[in-house]
This record gives structure tokens, C-alpha cells and sequence, in this order.
């Protein structure tokens, strides 16, 4: 089986717990036999220029990020694990995907750019209808 592994790191230079669970999944279906294609974008230049912060601060709430249709299209992948998105991947590849996808949910980020659901210390939800995906 063929395996698409998405994950957006924070850094290269420091590893956070979804890289080490992303790294320890792709290495149990390897070896268990399955070819992985694995697709690791990280924010380590986002930040570097004015331009890069501004694209980055309206990327992901207006769902400009990485489309990830070409690459599926290439690796033609029997299923799509999908693991952290924020902030440079879309969600609209998801909608015209026409393969399995496993989205692994690590934090709320997808659904509340604070990835706490608290606003002004109260409990908050304005932002799950309104989520991308």
C-alpha cells in the first residue's frame, strides 16, 4: 500500500511530539512493508521577511496555503494520513480528494487558531463552524 504522510513542522531544528508520533508511524509502516511518500514542510522561513509574516498571518484563515492536488495526483497514494496542517498547508485539497483520509488530530489548532478554545478566559466555539475543513 502506498502512503501519503502530510505533516507541517514547526522547525527543522527542534522536534516537537507529533514529529516524533509522524516519524514513529512512518517508520512502523515501513516496516511493515508499505511505501510512504512523506510531505514535511516546516515554518523555519515563514518569518524571516515582513512579506513571508503578512502571507503567513492571512494564509491560513483564508485557506491560501499549500494545495496538496498535484502531489496526490503524482503519488497517487492509497490513503492520506494527515497530521498537522497549520499554517502553511490548505484544507481545500480535502474536499475534491477522492482517497482515504486519516486526519490525526494532535491539538484544536484546525479549529481554533489559539488551539485552546478559550477566549477571554471563558469557554469559546465561534470558530468551529467557520473552520476550513
Amino acid at each position: 500500500m502506498k502512503i501519503l504522510f502530510v505533516h507541517h513542522s514547526y522547525s527543522a531544528k527542534s522536534h516537537s511530539g507529533e514529529d516524533v508520533i509522524v516519524r514513529k508511524q512512518i517508520n512502523l509502516m515501513e516496516k511493515m512493508g508499505h511505501e510512504v511518500v512523506f510531505f514535511n514542510p516546516n515554518s523555519d522561513n515563514l518569518f524571516e521577511s515582513k512579506l513571508q509574516k503578512l502571507r503567513t498571518l492571512f494564509a491560513w484563515p483564508l485557506n491560501l496555503g499549500l494545495d496538496l492536488t498535484k502531489i496526490i495526483k503524482k503519488e497517487n497514494p492509497d490513503v492520506i494520513f494527515a497530521h498537522n496542517l497549520f499554517p502553511s498547508i490548505s484544507t481545500k485539497w480535502i474536499k475534491s480528494c477522492n482517497k482515504p483520509i486519516f486526519l490525526w488530530l494532535h491539538n484544536y489548532r484546525n479549529y481554533c487558531i489559539a488551539s485552546t478554545f478559550l477566549r477571554n478566559g471563558n469557554h469559546c466555539q465561534i470558530c468551529i463552524p467557520k473552520s476550513s475543513i
